[in-house]
This record gives structure tokens, C-alpha cells and sequence, in this order.
């Protein structure tokens, strides 16, 4: 089914034009089995990232519910200007952009590897994108945000994931809710504190770490 060209097309049609109450589970799955993203961009419309959010509201299956979430954030990161995102403006206008956030979240907790480029730069797409920097993550959100931060920038083995921690972690304490509240600032600062006295960090790591420090949001 993946090598239907015609398949995409046919799949977003009826997710599009089908009532959310009527549609059958199965079509989701479908979606799920065969989704790639270079045969679905030039398909998926405004309206198919609609469906897809209203979707949220009712998909009962966990793997099913979160494998949509990872459709969207995969869509999301082939545009690189925030104004032409279709994920993004969801983000900002859907009544169901709160199920997504959670769900965000619990698939960086998840931490697999071959997914966490894709995550890191939706997050960082929605503290780089004026309609949803403020708004997007709840006060619970951006402290869980925060903590999964700093425990996988700690944790991680590879200096682009470290690097990549940061980015995001850069883009999260400039918002306001954090600026308000500055959750685990502290923490922050002694982390940052004890690289530079210890031996056989990356440079890339300690220049970031350096933008964070003299940023003047900590």
C-alpha cells in the first residue's frame, strides 16, 4: 500500500470528508500503516491537519492516539517558515491543542532516538513562533517541559542530543510563563556551573551553555 501513489490522496479525502463520529478506527490505523512523510505533504491539506486534531478527542488506542501525534509532528518539521505550518496554526487555534501538548511531552519523555530531532524542533518551532510561544504549554506543561530538559541533557551520551537539549531549553526559559516562575533555575545554574570545571566537555556543549548563561534569562 505504501507504493500506491494514489493511496495518500484517498486516505486524506475520507479522514477530511467523513464525519469525526463516523469515522471507523480502522481508517486511523490505515493512516498509521502506510503514512510517509514525503508522499504526504503535498496531500495533506488544512483540513487533514483538522481531522487529525479533532481525532485526538477520540482515539481510545494509546499506540494508535500517539502515533498520530508523531504523524503531525513529522509534518510539522518539513516547514521551515512558522506562517505556512499548518501544524503550528492548529497549535494555536484548535480546541484540541491542549491533548496535544500532553502528548508532545510524553513522546520526549519516551526519548527514542529516532524520532527526538523531529520533537526537538516542533518544540522549539512553537517557543520560535510568536502565536504559540506563550500560550501553547500549560504552567504544569513547561515545568514538566523543564525537567525532562534537564534530566535528558544530563543523561544523554551524544553531544548533538546535548546540543539539542539546550536549543530547546534556550527557546523554553525565554517565554514569559517561565520567566514568571523560573522553574528549577537553580538546578539550571549548577549544572551549567559544574561544566565548566569539568574536563573533556565538547566545545559545541560549552558554547551553548555560554549563549544560555549570557542570555540573561537565567
Amino acid at each position: 500500500m505504501r507504493g500506491n501513489k494514489s493511496f495518500p490522496k484517498a486516505i486524506c479525502d475520507y479522514l477530511t470528508k467523513t464525519k469525526i463520529e463516523d469515522l471507523e478506527g480502522d481508517g486511523f490505523i490505515l493512516l498509521v500503516e502506510i503514512f510517509q512523510t514525503s508522499t504526504f505533504k503535498d496531500v495533506a491539506t488544512h483540513n487533514f491537519i483538522d481531522a487529525l486534531f479533532h481525532s485526538l478527542e477520540y482515539i481510545k488506542d494509546e499506540k494508535v492516539f500517539l502515533s498520530i501525534v508523531h504523524i503531525l509532528i513529522s509534518m510539522s518539521y518539513e516547514f521551515n517558515k512558522y506562517e505556512d505550518n499548518p501544524v503550528l496554526k492548529q497549535c494555536h487555534e484548535h480546541p484540541n491543542r491542549r491533548y496535544f501538548a500532553e502528548s508532545v511531552l510524553l513522546l520526549l519523555n519516551k526519548g527514542k532516538s529516532v524520532f527526538l530531532d523531529k520533537c526537538l524542533k516542533f518544540i522549539s518551532d512553537i517557543f520560535g513562533y510568536d502565536k504559540t510561544r506563550d500560550e501553547f504549554f500549560y504552567s504544569n506543561d513547561l515545568n514538566s517541559l523543564i525537567d525532562i530538559l534537564i534530566r535528558e541533557f544530563v543523561n544523554s551520551d551524544t553531544v548533538q542530543l546535548k546540543v539539542g537539549y539546550l536549543d530547546v531549553l534556550k527557546n523554553a526559559i525565554g517565554c514569559k510563563e517561565y520567566q514568571q516562575k523560573k522553574h528549577r533555575v537553580d538546578d539550571i545554574k549548577e549544572i551549567f556551573d559544574e561544566l565548566s570545571f569539568t574536563t573533556g566537555i565538547d566545545q559545541q556543549i560549552l558554547d551553548k551553555v555560554k549563549e544560555i548563561q549570557n542570555s540573561g534569562l537565567l
